[in-house]
């Protein structure tokens, strides 16, 4: 303890404070009560109604767990490291530290060891497991070597790209999805890009940059030739933290400007120019936005994101609209008989990316006043808290009307593909239906997401916690209904398919992939496709008018104001 305190006082200080916060325990608690409920749910049947049958398959088990890991690796571990530089910048403590006699590789080291020790503690409550697996037989020492080999480095990897993200960003915010972003491209979009474009000779190259791949195709050959198939992994994560630390004095005094209120600024003045120049012929609005007098705050959340002029709204539609035309004009022009999936794949993609952008910020717009010591002076004028919360909202809605066109234009262009070329047996889902179900999915889930996270954001006190927790509820938000069907499936027998697919639709996730990847051959609600979407929208429905409603109640106490009279 006392070499920690000397050597590594950062590292020993993280340490602690995790080890005294409840939601340590919790998370403890939570990722192992997880995985051995998968593990009896998927084995319980085998062992009690087969007992010899299970000798010499502890290559199941041992897959399985495999599967948890990587999945914590890719899930857990960035949530813990993506605040982690970047939390600092917000609570002005980085200053501190770099004033201090540790320098800039110490400090990112330490950082980096105080997330991922309590991590590797995590994937410890999965090796008993582990150790099942391997008496039972059917599992090779070589395998379990070959695992702990690539899970360390995957987590090392995964570390240093959010540990780089969080260096470079100026928010919390923008570290979450920076991280889940980049991490994305990085390793699926050398796959995604060999099949896209068809380029079939590199496929086992692009496929090694997503750590199962490489796993799945090396583990049963021992140790060494996995430490030679990872060579481009070793490569990469040294290059990332080459870079945080190249960036770390570069950015660890900067602070949000507002960069697209900037961008639109300079754009302002070109086109003011050019209206001087072309005899009053405008290309833009004329002035800067004034603050209503009925609702400020929404005038001041719009100006801050640069969303409170109309020509401004339009020049960022047409930034978002690029990246979600761009993958489907791709798609349509490789004409092959999987641009249909190929569309889908890509409206999953910007699914996840707005999800993801809706959920962050809207769990931040109430903390972040918190945490900017700027909330107290809001609650002092007499605008009704209502009304702040709804205002606060209102660059989320904006944004959300902005992703409704590039969704209008993606589900155009797949309703125009299922025309071409019937999927499944009896077809592709009609399009009047597809159409629908589709706009009605964007108009229901974003709102919802938008509330929900408010919700958890409104109980938070800091910008990470309200972060993480709105994420990690949203994920499991898309897995417990695949659980529930799990164990309706298992544990109580039942096959009715009707009622499979009520419990399955209830996860949003499976909700849209029902609606891109709808087969009819099996038979599900027949000629009815419409009546499972109705059920899963009434109860989204209710979730989303009572996160309003929680939202919206008592709306003053969960502000945190003091009464004043005329306040909500």
């Amino acid at each position: 303890m006392r070499f920690l305190a000397t050597a590594l006082p950062l590292l020993l200080k993280e340490l602690q404070e995790q080890a005294v916060r409840k939601r340590t325990v919790v998370m403890r608690v939570v990722v192992a009560a997880t995985a051995y409920f998968i593990f009896v749910i998927a084995f319980s049947e085998q062992f009690s109604n087969h007992r010899g049958s299970v000798l010499g398959r502890g290559d199941d088990i041992f897959s399985l767990v495999a599967g948890m890991q990587f999945l914590a690796a890719f899930g857990i571990l960035p949530l813990l490291l993506a605040g982690s530089i970047a939390h600092e910048k917000e609570t002005d403590t980085l200053q501190l530290l770099v004033v201090s006699r540790m320098s800039a590789w110490s400090i990112l080291w330490q950082m980096l060891l105080a997330r991922l020790i309590p991590f590797f503690g995590y994937l410890s409550l999965t090796f008993p497991l582990l150790g099942i697996a391997y008496s039972i037989g059917g599992v090779e020492a070589n395998q379990i070597l070959s695992l702990a080999y690539l899970i360390g480095l995957t987590s090392l990897n995964v570390a240093a790209l959010s540990i780089f993200v969080s260096t470079i960003a100026v928010t919390t915010v923008s570290a979450f999805i920076g991280v889940f972003v980049l991490g994305g491209v990085f390793y699926l979009g050398p796959a995604i890009l060999v099949e896209m474009f068809e380029l079939y000779a590199l496929r086992k190259t692009a496929a090694s940059f997503f750590p199962i791949s490489l796993y799945s195709e090396y583990y049963r050959n021992g140790v060494w030739p996995m430490v030679a198939a990872s060579w481009h992994m070793w490569l990469t994560t040294i290059g990332f933290l080459l870079l945080a630390r190249f960036f770390f004095y570069r950015r660890a005094f900067v602070r949000g400007t507002g960069l697209l209120r900037r961008v639109f600024s300079r754009v302002d003045r070109i086109t003011n120019a050019a209206n001087r120049q072309l005899g009053g012929i405008r290309f833009g609005g004329k002035g800067a936005g004034v603050p209503g007098d009925d609702r400020p705050v929404r005038w001041r959340e719009l100006q801050r994101r640069g969303l409170d002029r109309s020509n401004h709204t339009v020049r960022l539609s047409l930034f978002l609209l690029v990246p979600a035309i761009g993958g489907g004009v791709i798609a349509l022009r490789l004409d092959t008989r999987f641009t249909g999936e190929l569309l889908s794949a890509v409206i999953l993609f910007y699914w996840g990316l707005v999800a993801l952008i809706v959920t962050t910020v809207s769990a931040n717009v109430v903390v972040s006043e918190r945490t900017g010591q700027t909330l107290d002076v809001l609650l002092t004028t007499p605008i009704p808290s209502t009304q702040i919360i709804r205002d606060k909202l209102a660059p989320v809605f904006r944004w959300i009307m902005i992703a409704t066109i590039g969704f209008l234009v993606l589900y155009a262009m797949s309703d125009w593909t299922r025309g071409r070329a019937p999927i499944g047996r009896s077809g592709p889902l009609p399009s009047s239906y597809y159409i629908v179900l589709s706009l009605g999915l964007v108009w229901i889930y974003l709102p919802m997401l938008a509330w929900v996270a408010m919700a958890i954001g409104l109980r938070s006190k800091t910008r990470v916690r309200a972060t993480v927790t709105a994420l990690v509820v949203v994920a499991l938000w898309q897995f417990l209904p695949l659980v529930a069907t799990w164990m309706i499936t298992v544990v109580a027998s039942s096959r009715s398919m009707d009622t499979l697919f009520l419990v399955m639709l209830g996860s949003p996730m499976m909700s849209l992939a029902y609606l891109e990847f709808y087969r009819d051959g099996i038979g599900v609600w027949g000629s009815q496709p419409w009546v499972p979407f109705a059920v899963t929208f009434v109860w989204h429905l209710f979730v989303l008018r009572a996160a309003r409603r929680w939202c919206l109640s008592r709306a003053a106490h969960r502000l945190g104001r003091v009464w004043i009279t005329g306040s909500q």
